[in-house]
């Protein structure tokens, strides 16, 4: 059996491509929750379910994002 050597700084510049590519899907996960929400809410307009909303209610929503 081969054995091959392995270079720490090699290990550590494929550590941090795999740190941006969790990040980068980390990122475009809240951005698919994102345009999910916003269709979800166009679908509630749609169906006359949004009717109006006094500032209150909007702070409190935009909280929660």
């Amino acid at each position: 059996m081969v054995q091959e050597q392995i270079d720490i700084r090699k290990i550590n510049e494929e550590l941090q491509k795999l740190k941006k590519q969790v990040a980068e899907l980390v990122s475009l996960k809240e951005d698919l929750e994102f345009a999910r929400s916003v269709d979800e809410s166009w679908k509630e307009y749609d169906r006359g379910e949004i009717l109006s909303i006094n500032r209150e209610d909007i702070a409190k929503e935009l909280k929660k994002w």
